[in-house]
C-alpha cells in the first residue's frame, strides 16, 4: 500500500518553528515549578490517556477494516439485493460498542 504525501507536508515553516519553540519553553517553565511526585502523577495520567485512545483507535480501525472487507464481498450481488446488505452493514457499525463509545464522546464534548 502506497502512502501519498501532500506537497509541503513535513516541511516546517518559520512560524511553526517559533510556535514549537514557544510551546517547548512554556512546557519547561511549567515543569520546573512542579515536584517530582506531580510530574510522575501527570506522566501516569498521560500514559493512561494514551492507552485509552489507542484502544479506541484500534477498535475503530478494526471496524473500518471489517466494513471494507464486507463491502468488497458484497459487490458480487446485483444492486437491488445489495442495498439492504449495505444498509445492514452500516447499521451494525452504528450499533457496535467501539463506535458507540467514540460517537457518544464526541456528542458530549
Amino acid at each position: 500500500m502506497e502512502k501519498t504525501h501532500k506537497s509541503g507536508e513535513g516541511v516546517k515553516t518559520s512560524a511553526r518553528l517559533a510556535e514549537e519553540a514557544d510551546t517547548k519553553r512554556e512546557r519547561i517553565e511549567r515543569l520546573e515549578s512542579m515536584t517530582t511526585a506531580q510530574i510522575e502523577a501527570e506522566n501516569t495520567q498521560m500514559t493512561n490517556d494514551l492507552y485509552r485512545l489507542l484502544k479506541k483507535y484500534t477498535g475503530l480501525r478494526n471496524l473500518i477494516r471489517d466494513l471494507k472487507e464486507e463491502y468488497n464481498s458484497s459487490k458480487v450481488y446485483p444492486i437491488f439485493p445489495r442495498y439492504p446488505i449495505l444498509k445492514d452493514m452500516i447499521k451494525d457499525i452504528m450499533h457496535n460498542p467501539d463506535y458507540m463509545e467514540v460517537c457518544h464522546e464526541v456528542d458530549q464534548a
